[in-house]
């Protein structure tokens, strides 16, 4: 079975990049209206640039902040899946250590995740005889 890696959000980010920047440049002019103009006839156009600024900035965040969010779940899902194949393999019992020999990810992400499926439920964690954090997957080890 394939693990598909994470997606990349290329275009995604570009546009709420976009988004911020033209937002700030709105905002930017409102502010240096405000402070340089001296004429009554400004109130139309701070709130046309505020008008303008607010809604693509906050869409520009709110999809940055998606992008982001995607991102972690589909990184963390990733992880599990290499997991869960390498603890198949072994009969339920893994360390991060040998998880993160095997694939492509650092032992700290290797431990969060584990850590993270103890939480969930998914395995229990012991110490080996060598002083190894073991994490046991029951529903691959007969054992147990």
């Amino acid at each position: 079975m394939e693990i598909e890696k994470p997606k990349k959000y290329t275009l995604l980010y570009l546009v709420s990049f976009v988004l911020l920047f033209y937002g700030l440049v709105f905002l930017l002019v409102a502010f240096f209206t405000i402070i340089s103009s001296s004429t009554s006839n400004t109130s139309d156009m701070i709130s046309g640039t505020l008008l303008m600024s607010i809604p693509t900035l906050l869409s520009g965040s709110l999809i940055l902040y998606n992008i982001r969010k995607k991102r972690r779940e589909s990184t963390n899902k990733y992880i599990e899946n290499i997991i869960l194949n390498y603890a198949k393999k072994n009969n339920g019992i893994v360390t991060s250590l040998e998880i993160s020999m095997e694939s492509e990810i650092s032992n700290l992400q290797a431990t969060q995740a584990l850590d993270s499926m103890v939480i969930k439920g998914y395995c229990t964690n012991q110490v080996n005889e060598k002083g190894y954090v073991e994490y046991v997957f029951p529903v691959f080890n007969w054992q147990y």
